[in-house]
């Protein structure tokens, strides 16, 4: 019986031992679980803000649809106008004629021009012409003259120019025999001399002198 006794005696401790261990794994244990518990929580905060947000969604979209609205506006390169050099060469100046008689198309003007004078008879005027001076003895008032210096002045003569020639001078047309250049106009005719700039201008219902 004291052997048994002491056996027991002895095996006590040893079974307390055993429970002390026990109940130190017993209480290790649920402090494992917190701390599982918070690696999960931790976890699961990180998870969280690596997640895109709501507000980074929709700006990120916002972008995207205002950039397709941006492309959307800009029109192709083939749609752009482009312009065109204009290939219209510049018409060349009629020349100058070198005829030395001359009548409108309408017959009531004849002209001649020879050795630097230009002289003009008309048909049927609506002007009359000044005064008859002393010194003309011949018919008056029938035309122009352009003399080879001074302006020009109402002619003074016995002859007519105006059944001279059936060459036309149309209008908007112009002949030049020496200094002299006449031109032929729906107006009437201007006979000027280009080194003295004198002349005269004939039409049906008017004349002048310069």
């Amino acid at each position: 019986m004291r052997r048994w006794g002491r056996l027991v005696r002895t095996r006590r401790p040893a079974a307390r031992a055993a429970c002390g261990r026990q109940e130190k794994r017993r209480s290790v244990r649920p402090v494992a679980i917190p701390l599982v518990a918070v690696a999960l929580v931790l976890s699961g905060c990180s998870g969280g803000r690596s997640a895109t947000s709501p507000q980074a969604t929709t700006s990120s979209a916002v972008s995207e649809q205002s950039g397709n609205t941006t492309d959307s506006t800009i029109p192709p390169v083939s749609a752009v106008p482009t312009s065109t050099a204009s290939t219209t060469t510049p018409t060349a100046p009629t020349p100058d004629l070198s005829i030395t008689a001359f009548v409108t198309p309408t017959s009531n003007i004849g002209c001649v021009l020879s050795a630097g004078t230009a002289r003009c008879d008309i048909g049927d005027r609506t002007w009359r012409p000044p005064p008859k001076p002393a010194t003309c003895n011949l018919d008056w008032g029938n035309g122009l003259v352009l003399a080879a210096s001074g302006p020009g002045e109402v002619s003074c003569a016995g002859d007519t120019v105006l059944g001279a020639t059936t060459v036309v001078l149309a209008y908007g047309r112009r002949t030049r025999v020496g200094p002299d250049v006449c031109d032929s106009e729906l107006s009437g005719v201007t006979c000027t001399n280009v080194i003295s700039r004198h002349g005269f201008f004939l039409s049906r219902a008017d004349y002048r002198v310069f």
